[in-house]
């Protein structure tokens, strides 16, 4: 029966099968030699255009450089489009670490998770005010003392709660059970292992799935909001349900179909922009978007957060103020 060995210092691996610590190494054995043999030394010296794998850090701006003028070229906002990415590559730690564990397909599932929870708690929205208008409840409601506004904060801080405490919950106990069965030495590795060298992210893949877990969250508050707006205007569960759907997965659709600048800015701008597929979060900071206008250019991933507050509050109040209408009327 094999047994697992635990040392308490480095170890060498010697022709692929002998272990030897790194306490009872020959003085023959270096570390800057060993390292040459690893996956990610090799990993690194394929990436190399320099004439030694010492002058490896000093060439990825450049080649960073190179990356944007193929993507960003010819655009209105491009020379800032240049120094933003520099400017955000300046902050990346280097050099780079690297564990084995976890991979970028776990980042996917992250994603994958995050779109289906949004969709989950948009189905459980989606109710919260157009049942009580499908029924008549809500005609009765409007007359009472604490039936307006009061009630309407009550249901909106109510569906918030649910929807959002099952939301980090899953997604906190993703992280936990995905780093344990991978391996926490691994969330030290550099995103850019997982990713690309000259990825933008000054992020260990540790402290990439938190962020991700907060700035998805985020969104899928704002994606919450516009459902329980659409659910106060809404006059039967059918309307709120189609709409909190739809609303899901329109990022996606605008992302696909409609082309150009004004389909990228719509694809961001949606309540939910920033959830889905090939459109999510987690792709535009892996890669080099960037939207443009008035001869600006903002990164894209940027923009999907810090619109996501603004969207919250302004589709909270827009709630609010429409179920206030109703109260008036009533």
């Amino acid at each position: 029966m094999n047994m697992v060995k635990l040392y308490d210092g480095g170890v060498y691996l010697v022709n692929g099968t002998e272990i030897v610590p790194e306490a009872a190494a020959p003085e023959t054995y270096q570390k800057d030699t060993a390292k040459q043999g690893t996956i990610a030394y090799s990993i690194l010296k394929a990436h190399n255009t320099a004439e030694d794998m010492q002058n490896f850090y000093s060439q990825l701006p450049k080649r960073l450089e190179s990356v944007i003028w193929l993507e960003q070229s010819g655009k209105p906002g491009y020379e800032q489009a240049q120094a933003i990415a520099q400017k955000k590559f300046d902050a990346v730690q280097k050099p780079f670490t690297y564990s084995f564990g976890v991979s970028s397909d776990a980042m996917d599932y992250q994603t994958l998770l995050s779109l289906l929870l949004t969709l989950l708690c948009a189905v459980i929205a989606a109710p919260v005010f157009a049942s009580d208008a499908q029924t008549g409840a809500q005609d009765i409601q409007l007359c009472t003392k604490n039936g307006g506004l009061r009630l309407a904060a009550a249901k909106l801080a109510a569906a918030f709660s649910i929807t959002g405490a099952a939301y980090l919950l899953c997604g906190v106990v993703w992280i936990l059970v995905t780093n344990a069965l991978f391996g926490w030495e691994s969330t030290q590795t550099s995103v850019q292992w997982l990713f690309s060298v000259t990825s933008l992210l000054p992020y260990t893949v540790g402290q990439m799935e938190w962020v991700m877990l907060v700035a998805n969250f985020l969104i899928f508050f704002a994606e919450v909001a516009f459902v329980l707006m659409a659910s106060v205007w809404a006059k039967n569960n059918l309307t709120a349900l189609s709409v909190a759907l739809i609303s899901v997965v329109a990022p996606l659709i605008v992302y696909m179909v409609v082309p150009g600048s004004f389909g990228e800015w719509l694809s961001t701008l949606i309540p939910a922009g920033g959830i889905g597929l090939s459109n999510a979060l987690l792709y535009k900071m892996i890669s080099f978007d960037f939207l443009y206008a008035g001869g600006h250019a903002f990164f894209q991933a940027d923009v999907l957060l810090a619109s996501a507050p603004i969207k919250i509050v302004l589709l909270v109040g827009l709630a609010a103020w429409g179920y206030l209408r109703k109260t008036k009327v009533a």
